[in-house]
């Protein structure tokens, strides 16, 4: 065991309040970041169970449903928990991350401590997984919360495991077994903490002596049991939703070839951190042609990774940290080198969150054994730590004004990758959303160019349809079905596009072919509920519009177009129901203001009636029912100037309506205005000759009988 060294609390104090606060000043600015249109909308903003809040339904889904790919209840449960405390603010979802990252630093500092009885080592390797740029993406990116949260558990796993260590005893070995599986449940990049464990047993820990082997392993099999089953079901969850490319798609050599390059990359990239970029495109599937797994790059790689393999191991008996810290290293990155591909990255910056903690483990130990028993250099390298440190921060710090918004991370990308055609799609998903659909259209083609997929096909159609070029969009949506047959999402895509063109019975089956494929998915239930109300079938869309709202409780549009098909059904107290859902939830919405008002009248309440328009024309001075209903109303109190203005106004709306004409003249009439009523009249029989009132308040008008009333 080692021994822990003695050190004044308030030095240890003063320490961990320094990696706090220089994690804080480091990472201050992403309080003012956006969201990014890169699985920030899947993972939090529109996502209908996390802007719920925590409630016990989000939990049960949480902890049933693989969504995205992943078994990870703790992360949906730790995002929802945010949006119950700030709501959708984005600035507070990222300054949490923060806070995360900052408590990490804070615990590994503490369980590095415990582990190896040294202090200044241990705080060195804390302040340098604080202020490493390769941590900027996972604490700059809302949606690898779960990088910063399965570390906090990781390290709070190594401290706990410190304890047992120390004082070896069966609550203690659970409370590990607990916090391993909590990260689990965060994120399954931890399944292989166990054999750090076996690790740190050997140094610093000094357990593995005499027959102590057996005994060792044995402790760790519930540990392994756990990650045994969290593997399972991360890979069935991931190629149960389609994340795993076709293994025949990048062969073994391939994905072995990858996984050594990325592997001598990342250190590269730890000790010169620049050129760092959200995606790094897989070259095997940029040019699959002229790709070669066994080059020059992937030979050296295995060469180099073999030498300091080597080095280590000779190493073992006078520096034990270097061979812990490089097998720490590679053990940590195995489950994300792609030797089992999921996604289509080559590598990712994040996937270095805790295996570099490792190599610093092994460069910071190395640096204290250097200078032992030789003073003279203690000076030097402080100067030089504190150097390093120092560039690193300023380094993380001009990395992280890159994640400010999505258009700065995709640009930044593609300024420093090749055919990175997930940053030309992502960057197109931004400026698509900013309405800036031109130059959206433009990114859609650069990524099509690289590599056509479906989910870029789709984008681009959706585009166009924005762009009011229908025939385009199909065409692309087509293109898209022809390399994804069975994708929902292309398939409701082009149930929108129909819908737009008017083609009722080819959008109905597009949006019913979507939910054969996704049952749950709760936009082509509400764009198809939507489109049956419009044309006919209230009833039908009823069913598809409350199944919307089931699955997203807060989908405005759903309740007020459940509200239409209500009213439309007769059951206009049951349609009320629904609008107050609405304005409970978006006190602005005019639209559904404006139906509450017509559900009001048909409900036989008009003074309830009277009170939403008002308040709906206050939001919406063109709402033309509430237009109607309240010069109508004002013509019946004899407030005559009033209706004159609200149907005036309402005629200009809805110049063609034989309505609004014959409202208008009533109103000039009874203000003995007869020659304005006349022409008034006399216009609503020439858009319906057959319109009954006109023809009656036209002819009392010749008989010099003023009408009294519109007489609809």
């Amino acid at each position: 065991m080692p021994t822990q060294s003695v050190t004044p609390r308030r030095v240890t104090a003063a320490l961990c309040l320094g990696l706090a606060l220089a994690v804080a000043l480091v990472y201050a600015p992403v309080v003012g970041y956006e969201f990014i249109y890169c699985d920030d909308d899947d993972y939090v903003f529109e996502n209908p169970m996390v802007r719920q809040g925590l409630s016990a339904h989000g939990a049960a889904w949480a902890f049933t449903q693989s969504h995205l790919a992943n078994w990870q209840p703790l992360t949906w449960l730790s995002h929802m928990l945010v949006v119950d405390l700030f709501g959708l603010e984005a600035g507070a979802h990222h300054a949490v991350n923060a806070g995360l990252h900052a408590a990490n630093a804070v615990l590994l500092f503490l369980a590095l401590r415990a582990l190896t009885g040294a202090f200044w080592p241990s705080g060195a390797v804390a302040a340098l997984f604080a202020l490493h740029p390769l941590r900027v993406e996972s604490v700059a990116w809302v949606s690898e919360r779960k990088d910063v949260l399965s570390g906090f558990f990781f390290v709070a796993t190594l401290w706990a495991y410190a304890a047992h260590a120390r004082r070896p005893g069966p609550w203690r070995l659970a409370a590990v077994a607990a916090l391993l599986a909590l990260g689990l449940a965060v994120k399954p990049m931890l399944v292989t903490l166990p054999l750090v464990l076996l690790l740190l047993d050997a140094w610093p820990l000094r357990r593995w002596r005499r027959g102590a082997a057996l005994r060792l392993i044995a402790e760790k099999v519930p540990l392994l049991a756990l990650s045994v089953a969290a593997s399972a079901v991360a890979v069935a969850s991931q190629a149960g939703d389609g994340a795993m490319p076709d293994l025949g798609m990048l062969s073994f050599s391939t994905r072995l070839s990858n996984a050594l390059v990325s592997a001598v990359a990342y250190l590269g990239k730890a000790v010169w951190p620049t050129r760092l970029a959200i995606f790094y495109p897989h070259p095997a599937l940029v040019a699959p042609s002229s790709y070669s797994p066994w080059s020059a790059t992937a030979l050296g790689a295995a060469l180099l990774l073999a030498f300091f393999t080597l080095l280590a191991l000779r190493e073992r008996s006078r520096r034990p940290y270097l061979i812990v810290g490089w097998l720490w290293y590679l053990v940590m990155l195995v489950p994300v080198l792609g030797l089992v591909q999921v996604g289509e990255q080559a590598m990712a910056d994040r996937y270095t969150y805790l295996p570099m903690i490792g190599i610093a483990v092994a460069a910071m130990f190395g640096l204290r054994d250097a200078v032992l028993g030789r003073p003279r250099l203690l000076r030097p390298l402080a100067v030089a730590t504190v150097i390093v440190l120092v560039a690193c921060a300023a380094l993380s710090a001009r990395q992280l004004r890159v994640w400010e918004n999505g258009q700065r991370v995709f640009e930044h990308a593609l300024a420093v990758t090749e055919g990175n055609y997930f940053a030309h799609n992502h960057l197109g998903r931004t400026l698509e959303n900013r309405g800036e659909l031109a130059a959206a259209e433009e990114q859609y083609e650069a990524a099509i160019r690289i590599r056509p997929s479906a989910g870029e096909l789709s984008n681009l159609g959706n585009t166009l349809a924005k762009q009011g070029r229908y025939p385009d969009a199909v065409a692309r949506f087509e293109q898209a079905l022809a390399i994804d047959p069975d994708s929902a999402d292309v398939h409701s895509n082009l149930g929108v596009v129909y819908g737009m063109m008017g083609d009722v019975d080819r959008a109905r089956e597009r949006y019913r072919r979507a939910l054969e494929l996704e049952p749950d998915w709760v936009a082509p239930h509400y764009n198809l509920g939507s489109l049956l109300v419009r044309y006919g079938d209230p009833e039908a869309g009823r069913r598809h519009l409350e199944r919307a709202l089931e699955l997203d409780p807060q989908h405005v549009d759903a309740a007020n177009n459940l509200g239409v098909a209500l009213v439309a059904l007769g059951r206009p107290r049951e349609a009320i129901a629904a609008y107050d859902r609405v304005l409970a939830l978006d006190p602005e919405h005019a639209n559904a203001q404006c139906n509450l008002g017509i559900a009001y009248e048909k409900a036989g309440q008009p003074a309830d009636a009277l009170r939403s328009f008002e308040l709906a024309l206050r939001r919406d001075p063109v709402c033309i029912q509430g237009l109607r209903f309240v010069g109508y109303q004002r013509f019946r109190e004899g407030d005559l100037d009033s209706a004159l203005l609200h149907l005036e106004k309402l005629l200009r709306l809805a110049p063609r309506s034989a309505d609004a004409e014959n409202d208008v003249g009533s109103v000039c009439a009874r203000k003995r205005d007869f020659t304005g009523a006349q022409r008034h009249f006399e216009a609503a029989l020439r858009l319906d000759p057959q319109h009954a009132a006109a023809k009656k308040n036209l002819a009392q008008l010749r008989a010099d009988v003023a009408p009294t009333d519109p007489g609809r």
